[in-house]
């Protein structure tokens, strides 16, 4: 899968529950532009989401999670 992407809470469970293994890769710093483009209740709306939708499964079921540069990876998703 290409992050940012809806499809990761459709296909990675179902991935791990069949035991396919699964490649995220993270291509866009998103919480590097909500800092920078929004503020107040957007901000916190836009990470809250953001990690609902697109980290916590990567995080919770992607068998690899690759990116640009292993700094970014490390802060992006430090599990």
């Amino acid at each position: 899968l290409v992050y940012p992407s809806l499809l990761g809470w459709f296909v990675l469970p179902l991935c791990a529950w069949r035991t396919i293994p699964t490649y995220c890769s993270h291509h866009v710093d998103m919480e590097l532009y909500f800092e920078k483009y929004t503020k107040g209740i957007s901000y916190v709306l836009g990470t809250n989401f953001y990690w609902l939708l697109f980290k916590f499964p990567a995080q919770q079921w992607g068998t690899v999670n690759a990116s640009m540069t292993q700094c970014f990876l490390d802060e992006h998703l430090p599990w």
